[in-house]
């Protein structure tokens, strides 16, 4: 089983323990158990999905949370309402969705200053963002050790480099970059500490990411 396809299964996970968590374990059940529409008479909470971008199929958090949604559509037959959006727009589409929902979940950093925003205004909806983390009471954040992904990459470019020299560009000078070139200098240095490693960023924010060709010109 890949990456995504292990991350797309823990995606379902969240949204079966989030609708356990909402709904009660008696509804979720009759969700999972029921035919489709009974499903829907028994659990009638909206779900909303902001994605962060026009990110989709690029093998990141994306697509991800993407997998993750199509499967809780599938098997839990449970409504939910996907939105793009942009930096101009994160928070008009998080307002958007939580007025509407009663569960809007969305992914990537870029997304924890909108929801620390957003979220104070609607308290009695929860939000869920991953590869970030909100100290908020009516959000839940789920993280993982990036650094830790990156070192085996460093590893890698540490062996495979034939000059003794390697790089780093990171899309973003962001603190969450900042781990992803923490692990993969440390990977570099564990299997060749002579090497010598040139970093920089593509942007001092997010729109690296979006608009890397200008950022870089």
């Amino acid at each position: 089983m890949n990456y995504l396809n292990v991350l797309k299964n823990a995606t379902f996970l969240v949204f079966g323990l989030l609708l356990i968590y909402i709904c009660g374990c008696d509804r979720v059940q009759d969700m999972i158990l029921s035919e489709p529409q009974d499903a829907m008479d028994a659990a009638p909470i909206q779900v909303s999905v902001v994605y962060p971008g026009d990110c989709l199929g690029d093998s990141s958090y994306c697509d991800v949370l993407y997998n993750g949604v199509q499967k809780a559509k599938a098997e839990l037959s449970v409504e939910i309402t996907e939105m793009e959006s942009n930096f101009e727009t994160w928070d008009m589409q998080l307002q958007a969705a939580a007025a509407n929902s009663g569960l809007v979940i969305t992914s990537g950093y870029q997304m924890a200053d909108p929801i620390s925003r957003v979220a104070p205004e609607f308290p009695d909806v929860m939000f869920v963002i991953f590869d970030a983390a909100v100290d908020l009471p009516n959000v839940v954040s789920f993280t993982h050790r990036v650094n830790e992904g990156t070192f085996l990459v460093g590893a890698i470019a540490g062996l495979k480099s034939k000059t003794g020299k390697v790089g780093y560009l990171g899309g973003a000078n962001v603190p969450l970059l900042h781990e992803f070139e923490a692990g993969y200098l440390a990977g570099v240095k564990a299997v060749n500490p002579d090497a010598e490693i040139v970093r920089g960023y593509v942007a001092d924010d997010q729109q690296g990411f979006y608009d890397p060709v200008s950022h870089r010109a």
